[in-house]
């Protein structure tokens, strides 16, 4: 995941994070990461599929999130697919 801030300039580096696919639908994906993204915030994912041999760029939108407590570690992220 690449976040991109929202007032951040074309030479402003932007921060990349690494998460873990968690499921996937037609109009969104959840992540699972150790790592803070901003709440409503805009990222670009690459998903990456063992049979593929180029990852799949998707633009999208934080919806939601919840921190994993039970056990878990992390933080679940509900991200919409805008493109």
């Amino acid at each position: 995941v690449h976040e991109i801030s929202a007032v951040s300039s074309p030479h402003e580096s932007t921060r990349i994070i690494q998460g873990r696919l968690q499921n996937l639908s037609r109009g969104g994906l959840c992540i699972l990461t150790d790592q803070r993204l901003n709440d409503m915030g805009i990222a670009v994912c690459e998903i990456v599929l063992p049979e593929l041999p180029v990852p799949i760029p998707v633009l999208t939108n934080v919806r939601w999130s919840e921190e994993r407590s039970n056990g878990g570690y992390g933080v679940l992220y509900g991200l919409q697919i805008l493109y």
